[in-house]
């Protein structure tokens, strides 16, 4: 945390340095990009520096990024705010993580629903969600559990995303039970920000897939599928 600080201020200085008239925004971009992923971080594209005038976020524009020499020209009078804003890792690499819990958490749905057959335990269900997910690194959030649907919205039983396998009541055939892998990229506690609002207590990204799954002699039927998709298999 202390070098993504002091990568930022020294970027401020960087820009700061290319404020003068004659100079142009790319100049000032250019600084701030440069110097900023020499050290493996990214500047916010989406947000800029701008100038100061009769409103306070006035012309011209000043981005995080550029080329030397294009650009408006830096003039005698101008006064702009500056603001580096970077991000500790590149947004592409961001976006492969995130894809990846996306891609973990959904693949744990498939394979819990593999286990959705009459006969089998609540617990294989558990375990094939949180087997999975654990050995790619992540954890799965144990204060909220898929349930039963039944004369109740939440009904019995409740279906927990962790467990033994061999353990647990055992799946009946007509037994309708909602799926739920719910798993964190980081630590499994969660916290209510509200009545409604959960977030992860570390802060880290979380990721859910559901369906509502009826037990038949055929095996289990994903009743929440697209219209196209449905069947008395999965």
């Amino acid at each position: 945390m202390q070098k993504l600080l002091d990568v930022t201020r020294e970027s401020l200085d960087r820009a700061i340095d290319k404020m003068r008239a004659g100079n142009r925004l790319g100049d000032v971009g250019h600084a701030v990009q440069s110097w900023v992923e020499q050290h493996g971080y990214s500047v916010v594209r989406e947000f800029v520096g701008h100038g100061i005038g009769t409103k306070m976020h006035d012309e011209p524009n000043l981005p995080n990024y550029g080329d030397e020499g294009h650009g408006a020209r830096l003039q005698e009078g101008m006064v702009i705010a500056v603001e580096p804003m970077v991000n500790a890792g590149r947004p592409e690499v961001r976006m492969r993580e995130m894809q990846k819990l996306l891609d973990v958490t959904r693949e744990s749905l498939d394979r819990a629903i593999d286990k959705m057959r009459a006969g089998n335990r609540l617990g294989d269900v558990g375990h094939a969600v949180q087997s999975w997910v654990e050995q790619h690194g992540y954890s799965v959030v144990r204060e909220f559990v898929g349930h039963g649907i039944g004369t109740k919205m939440h009904d019995e039983p409740n279906l927990p995303n962790y467990g033994d396998e061999g353990h647990g009541a055992r799946l009946q055939e007509g037994m309708v039970i909602a799926v739920e892998p719910m798993v964190n990229a980081g630590r499994p506690e969660v916290r209510m920000r509200d009545e409604w609002v959960a977030e992860t207590a570390d802060g880290s990204p979380s990721a859910h897939f559901e369906h509502t799954v009826a037990i038949t002699a055929n095996g289990p039927w994903i009743l929440t599928r697209p219209k196209e998709m449905t069947g008395p298999s999965w």
